[in-house]
Parts: C-alpha cells; sequence; structure tokens
C-alpha cells in the first residue's frame, strides 16, 4: 500500500472513529510524533484524529511526553501509546500494529492492525456499554453477537486468536464481568 493509500485509509479510519466518539477526540502535537519511528498511518491518525480524552475498559491513552516513548520486547521495537490497568498499550514501530505488552509477566496480546481500528473498537465498547444498560438478556446477547461481528468485519485480525486482547474482552462482556 503507498503512502497516500495508507493516508486515505488513514482519513476514513478517522471518520469512524468520529462516529462513536464526536468531539471528544484531541489530536495530539505534531512535535509528539516528529521523528519517532512510526508509520506514516499512526502519525497521521494521532495528529489529525486524535484519541479520546476518557476511555472505558480501564484505558489511558497518552497524550503527552509519554507517548511513543520507545519500548523494546521480544527483539522488537514499540512505541508507548497508554495502558489499559495492567499492561503498556504499544503500537509496533513501521508496522502500525497495536498490541498489549507486560514483559514482567511476559503478556504479548495483539490487539488490532492500527490505532484507528483501537479508537473505534473502544468508541463501539462505550457506545455498547450505554446502549446495552436497559436491555433484557436475551437483546443483551443479540447485541454482544452484533459487537463482535462489527469488530470482526472492520479488523479480523483481532480476532485469530482466543488469547488476542478484543477476543478477551468480548469473552469477558459474555460471561457479565464487564
Amino acid at each position: 500500500m503507498s503512502g497516500t493509500e495508507r493516508y486515505a485509509a488513514g482519513a476514513l479510519e478517522g471518520w469512524d472513529a468520529r462516529r462513536w466518539w464526536g468531539n471528544r477526540l484531541v489530536p495530539v502535537a505534531e512535535s509528539s510524533v516528529e521523528g519517532r519511528p512510526v508509520g506514516i498511518y499512526t502519525s497521521h491518525f494521532l495528529t489529525g484524529v486524535g484519541f479520546p480524552a476518557e476511555c472505558p475498559l480501564e484505558v489511558t491513552l497518552n497524550r503527552d511526553e509519554r507517548l511513543l516513548v520507545p519500548l523494546r520486547f521480544r527483539d522488537t521495537d514499540f512505541l508507548v501509546i497508554g495502558d489499559d490497568y495492567g499492561t503498556t498499550l504499544v503500537v509496533e514501530a513501521g508496522n502500525d500494529a497495536v498490541w498489549s505488552i507486560n514483559p514482567q509477566q511476559d503478556i504479548f496480546r495483539f490487539v488490532n492492525s492500527n490505532v484507528g481500528h483501537f479508537v473505534d473498537f473502544l468508541g463501539l465498547y462505550q457506545a455498547l456499554c450505554e446502549y446495552g444498560r436497559d436491555l433484557g438478556e436475551e437483546q443483551e446477547s443479540a447485541l454482544v453477537d452484533d459487537f463482535r461481528a462489527w469488530l470482526r468485519h472492520r479488523d479480523a485480525a483481532a480476532f485469530e486468536d482466543d488469547d488476542h486482547w478484543w477476543s478477551l474482552i468480548v469473552e469477558q462482556v459474555e460471561d457479565g464481568f464487564l
């Protein structure tokens, strides 16, 4: 995919994320990404669309000097984008994939193919929680099935393994833990 195609894809992802977040997305300063080994998609998404000020699932996304701090794990270079109260959320340098890692506990989970999908998925999860509050058990089950199908359609890689981050989140939603 050329840089122009990736930028166009990034613009589309930004629209999708805005559908859920509206004006609650805060772009990061261009100086935060300058000179960092991030792909053009990640760079444009962060500076043109940004992260939500508050996230569900105890996720915190950085917009300050902690954003894109280099981290090496399992012989791979990553850049920190935040945490989920237990693991560090990172973007793989030069690849745009989002991972959840904890070197102390040797946790290494794929999250999404890119930050746009991640922010988009978080927004849909929050919408699911708000909408699903007053549903009966049968309606809630159908909503969770639709949620999984929609996520899988948007970023199938996020569900290629039962141990991937979103696979575990949806499983916890089904089991009533989230």
